[in-house]
């Protein structure tokens, strides 16, 4: 099984928005899910994002 994370950015609909629609996703495997959550913890408290 894997969690998916779905995201979009742009409205091709409205304009003068954007001129770009971008769909992006991340799927991870459940076993892996814990230690993806961990790295990306260590990554936003280097990068002073969290």
């Amino acid at each position: 099984m894997f969690f998916c994370y779905l995201d979009e950015s742009g409205t091709p609909h409205l304009p003068g928005n954007t001129s770009h629609y971008v769909l992006a996703g991340l799927a991870i495997p459940t076993n892996r899910w814990k230690h993806c959550e961990i790295e990306t913890g260590r990554i936003k408290k280097v990068w002073a994002l969290w």
